[in-house]
């Protein structure tokens, strides 16, 4: 079983990805911000290590790209996806069609009286 894979229900920490990041890749710097980790890597095969990474954190709920920057280097920068809105009771692609359906029995109620 691989080392990060961690339950589905736990929301792995900074730490936990910092040290898979520094596993994969030499990480000369990182830094964090508010909404991200951003990594300086000084690795020359990067691709093959970048889909790995890039697999790994989609099963943790992260995504990743990977930039160039013209004097800095190669960046990894890793942010959380944005969590999934739970379905409401009704559907809001049925709403517009209950009351038009509501709408036109009263229009027909209306009429007939």
């Amino acid at each position: 079983m691989e080392k990060y894979r961690l339950k589905e229900m736990e929301d792995p920490s900074q730490e936990d990805i910092i040290s898979l990041v520094n596993s994969i890749f030499q990480v000369s710097d990182y830094n964090k911000t508010e909404f991200s980790l951003e990594f300086k890597i000084e690795d020359i095969d990067f691709k093959s290590k970048f889909e790995g990474l890039a697999r790994k954190l989609e099963n943790m709920s992260y995504v990743c790209k990977l930039e160039k920057m013209e004097e800095r280097g190669l960046h990894v920068i890793i942010q959380k996806f944005s969590p999934k809105k739970q379905r409401k009771w009704m559907s809001t692609a049925w709403t517009p069609r209950i009351l038009f359906a509501i709408v036109i029995s009263f229009v027909m109620i209306d009429g007939y009286y």
